[in-house]
């Protein structure tokens, strides 16, 4: 039983360089927790791999495909078929601002638990008319 990828928030788009090749990164996960780096795509030419890095920008800034179509097109030519697969599928994630993420690619801590002292401890922020105050203990 194959269990489908959890949608993650793709955040930016990273490269890093080798003497050997240079891969292209997607930083991904929730806006305010842990974030993780997944591969999108090795290039052998380190100019491409910034290329596809601003051109996922653009997408991701965007949300739309068609504002980097034509750059996309440009330099999927220029790449093996395999990295520019990658790269078509990416850029689709990027302008939907979501990634699939396989189960354990985010690192999501569990809900700490509060302690006794900090359990009891209440915020003495005054209420304004109007606003309700929520509180600690429902």
């Amino acid at each position: 039983m194959t269990t489908e990828p959890e949608l993650t928030p793709v955040v930016d788009f990273l490269c890093e360089h080798s003497p050997s090749k240079s891969r292209v990164m997607a930083l991904i996960g929730p806006y305010h927790g842990a974030r993780s780096l997944t591969a999108v795509l090795p290039c052998k030419d380190k100019h491409h791999a910034h290329q596809a890095v601003q051109l996922l920008r653009r997408a991701l800034a965007s949300r739309d495909t068609a504002v980097v179509m034509e750059d996309l097109n440009a330099l999927a030519t220029a790449l093996p078929d395999a990295p520019a697969g990658s790269l078509r599928a990416a850029t689709a994630h990027a302008a939907s601002g979501a990634w699939p993420a396989p189960a354990g690619t985010t690192f999501c801590p569990p809900d700490e638990e509060l302690g006794e002292d900090e359990d009891t401890q209440v915020d003495e922020a005054p209420t304004t008319p109007g606003r309700k105050r929520l509180s600690a203990h429902g």
